[in-house]
């Protein structure tokens, strides 16, 4: 009986394999964000399939083989996603094409999706494809399309690396990960949540692991009211905040925070190791698993003794474990380190309209300065912080770091900015993740002290959609970013520490588990030590100790 049975999901298996080997060709030919979400709809339950099938034929046939399969499977996913990043920051990976092909080729892509948008607008109200108005964008629609692919194939003869491009990236084992990126101290965790299971995916010791868990339990709902839980005080509009709402939303944290231990990381914990880099999924890329609760409460309030995950745990993020940060080049060119302070008190009374459409950091300018002295390097500060200065000097510092007003956009990424002052002084210029795309980094490291850097729009595979995900596919080799809006004083005080943390050689994710440590353990009331001051900020991206202070 289980001979048979395991030939007939055998047979299953390889079918689904069939199917997804023409998937990500096809992605390869996707023009913008819409169809590519579209396409996930369609896409993300055939991997999702696999590997529930790998996993059932595993509980009969115990071959380590079958795990692998599911792993690359999951890769295979997470990589087609990651393809069309790469695609779209081609302009900083491929430096061999002019900037002015590269134009080209993008006002030819805004011209098509602007067609294409409003033929698909004209025929939702109802009118055929033989109207003339319709028969006529889509003749347009038909011309653009063969100028874009005569383009792209000039493109493709003259720069072979542009050809690259559209190679799909090919899955990446289990065993060039442990070799590449893990080692006696670290382990990964990766997350796959399914329609109607999660999979989550450990590996260590060289031994790689799978273990499925029904999706019983609202996790959408349980993340939102974590986080909710943890912000929803401290960013109230209310002026005068009372102390039922203080303890309310304590109470939603917690209770939330400890059933997504339960969940999500109880059941692997002893597969674990001291150091562990989570590739997350969906909405699980909105949580800070540091404030994560490992035990009950006697009492919610008391934030400086709480059974922190971050207490047990040196946690940090990758996109994905197929997101070669470790295999990215360096330029040579990176010959000094970048602090960058905008809106710091020097500069509150610039004048009249900027105060009045954006307020100073109070903290920001001691920030700077104590990190600057650290880092040395260049300091823009005030009016000198614009746009145009970072734009400049960024592409040559190893370390830049950002203190600063940003905002995340959730419906539209590319609208997420980080702001700048202008030249004039008179107004605000904002720096949008479409733009960040299209820099030539060569950052070992960019610290975002800023507001909601690292959230932003997500979706199945793709993950979170931010200005930190902008920054590491513009060859950032790591991005500290924050989950929320943050508070600027406690801000400045975790990132002193950080620095001269790494100024001590720890690496990045200890660094900054170190601040937060310390953050917590000295603050002089609860209240100082609430996750709202220290969980929003993540490290994402390749960990080791800066360069810098390597000798």
């Amino acid at each position: 009986m289980a001979t048979a049975k395991l030939s007939e999901l055998g047979n299953a298996a390889s079918a689904l394999d069939l199917a997804m080997e023409p998937i990500s060709d096809k992605s390869l030919r996707l023009e913008f964000e819409e169809t590519v979400i579209d396409f996930y709809s369609d896409a993300y339950p055939i991997f999702e399939k696999a590997i529930a099938l790998q996993y059932q034929i595993f509980q009969i046939d115990t071959n380590q083989d079958h795990i692998e399969h599911a792993f690359l499977s999951a890769n295979q996913c997470k990589a087609i996603a990651l393809q069309q990043d790469i695609r779209r920051s081609h302009a900083s990976i491929y430096q061999e094409i002019p900037p002015a092909k590269l134009d080209t080729l993008t006002k030819i892509r805004i011209r098509l999706r602007k067609l294409q948008m409003k033929q698909s607008k004209w025929i939702d109200a109802g009118q055929t494809y033989k109207s003339d108005s319709v028969a006529s964008i889509s003749s347009l629609v038909n011309n653009l399309l063969k100028e874009l692919n005569d383009y792209e194939s000039e493109l493709d003869q003259t720069y072979p690396n542009y050809r690259k491009l559209k190679e799909p990236l090919k899955p990446t084992g289990s065993e060039i990960i442990f070799e590449k990126i893990l080692g006696p101290e670290t382990c990964l965790l990766q997350y796959f949540i399914g329609d109607e299971k999660l999979f989550i995916f450990t590996l260590s010791n060289e031994q790689l692991r799978l273990h499925q868990i029904e999706l019983d339990f609202p996790l959408v709902q349980l993340v939102e009211n974590f986080r909710t839980g943890i912000t929803d005080y401290f960013i109230n509009s209310v002026k005068e905040k009372e102390d039922t709402l203080y303890i309310k939303c304590a109470e939603r944290y917690a209770d939330s925070a400890l059933e997504i231990y339960t969940r999500i990381w109880k059941p692997v914990n002893d597969y674990l190791k001291p150091n562990v880099i989570i590739v997350t999924d969906g909405i699980i890329g909105a949580l800070p698993f540091d404030a994560i609760l490992t035990s009950p409460l006697n009492r919610v309030d008391r934030f400086k003794t709480l059974p922190y995950l971050i207490r047990s745990y040196n946690i940090s993020y990758k996109v994905a474990s197929n997101f070669h940060e470790f295999d990215r080049a360096v330029n040579n060119k990176a010959v000094d380190d970048l602090v960058m302070s905008p809106f710091d008190v020097s500069s509150a009374e610039v004048n009249s309209l900027l105060k009045s459409t954006i307020h100073p950091l109070k903290y920001s300018y001691a920030e700077a300065e104590k990190i600057h002295d650290i880092i040395k390097g260049i300091w823009l500060k005030g009016e000198n912080a614009t746009k145009i200065n970072f734009i400049k000097y960024c592409s040559f510092a190893r370390i830049l770091h950002i203190a600063t007003h940003s905002q995340a956009d959730l419906d539209q990424n590319d609208l997420s900015y980080l702001a700048f002052q202008s030249l004039d002084n008179q107004d605000i210029d904002y720096l949008y993740a479409g733009d960040i795309y299209n820099l030539t980094l060569n950052a070992d490291m960019v610290m975002l002290s800023a507001c909601e850097t690292g959230i932003g729009h997500f979706s199945r595979s793709e993950g979170m959609m931010s200005l930190a995900r902008a920054f590491l596919h513009s060859n950032a080799q790591s991005v500290c970013s924050s989950l929320w809006k943050i508070n600027d004083e406690k801000t400045s005080q975790l990132m002193i520490e950080s620095y001269q943390l790494l100024a001590q050689r720890k690496s990045k994710d200890k660094a900054l588990q170190l601040a937060k440590l310390k953050l917590i353990s000295t603050a002089p009331e609860n209240i100082d030590a609430h996750p709202f001051f220290w969980a929003a900020f993540v490290g994402i991206g390749e960990m080791k100790a800066l360069k810098k202070f390597k000798n």
